[in-house]
């Protein structure tokens, strides 16, 4: 979690360095949120089938080379490559990391460590942009990703010695239709948003078209997963009216976060002409008042 807020600090050194267009650098952002949205989903169910430690330590090992590339980017489409690499591996992060607390910890203890789990999310959500303001100030911008290396890779040894591992074995088969479902509808979703409030134009195939394109594969997924043995996603859960209402709340919560921040840091930067520093200090501020 704390990439995702890390690089908003970075924005304005890498379109300096890259005389980046702003479609790039919304790219930047974006082509990471959306594969890290497509497959959250999917990660979860591959985890649950495959192992949890052995899918967690995959992603942990892909979002490690996307970070590691990011100090031989040439180019602003480079870098948006390895963000998408990074996106891809940061996605079975969360799904496997809860299910490992509950298969480690009893029930007794789960909501604790739970609770802590959360904590150190918002914790690193608002501590991310103080940090990469530190490091833009002081080193080159490609440190904020560099410094990942090391916490991956304590993350991957305490994965590796001390976590134990864990699956949920089931006699049926893959749901492939279902996976292929959730994060084409999910890409296609976001691909339109995103292009709509690239160019400012909602009618045409990629922004109207997509976001049509993803409703209704959203539309066929609950009516597939409805009729699967062993569905991916269960939509049962979506008639339960808390669970939709707070799932509904949050996607909105994060939409208006991303957008909002991604304005502020050009805001802070060139039109009041702050340091990297201080636009990390106040951006971390927005960080951990919305996390709250």
């Amino acid at each position: 979690m704390m990439d995702y807020s890390i690089i908003n600090v970075a924005l304005q050194t890498i379109q300096e360095d890259f005389d980046a267009s702003n479609a790039q650098m919304q790219w930047m952002v974006s082509g990471y949120e959306i594969f890290y949205a497509a497959l959250l989903l999917p990660a979860g169910f591959l985890a649950d089938r495959y192992g949890r430690n052995r899918v967690l330590i995959t992603g942990l090992l892909v979002f490690l080379l996307g970070s590691g590339l990011m100090a031989t980017a040439a180019s602003a489409n480079q870098i948006i490559v390895w963000r998408v690499l990074m996106g891809i591996g940061g996605a079975v992060v969360p799904a496997t990391t809860l299910a490992i607390i509950k298969h480690i910890f009893p029930a007794a203890k789960q909501a604790r460590a739970m609770g802590v789990w959360s904590a150190v999310g918002g914790a690193s959500v608002a501590v991310g942009p103080i940090l990469g303001g530190l490091l833009v100030q002081f080193f080159p911008w490609w440190s904020i990703f560099l410094i990942n290396v090391p916490i991956v890779a304590v993350f991957l040894i305490v994965i590796a010695k001390a976590t134990p591992e864990s699956k949920t074995p089931t006699g049926n088969r893959l749901d492939v239709i279902g996976i292929v479902l959730s994060a084409a509808a999910v890409a296609a979703l976001t691909f339109g948003l995103i292009r709509g409030g690239e160019t400012a134009q909602w009618v045409g195939w990629d922004t109207a078209g997509m976001i049509t394109l993803g409703v209704l594969l959203l539309i066929v997924l609950v009516i597939v997963e409805r009729h699967r043995l062993a569905p991916m996603l269960d939509v049962s859960l979506l008639r339960h009216r808390a669970f939709a209402t707070g799932t509904m709340s949050i996607s909105l919560a994060y939409f208006a976060l991303t957008g909002g921040t991604f304005l502020l840091v050009f805001y802070i930067q060139l039109i009041r002409g702050q340091t990297p520093l201080e636009l990390g200090v106040l951006t971390g501020h927005v960080d951990r008042r919305s996390g709250a």
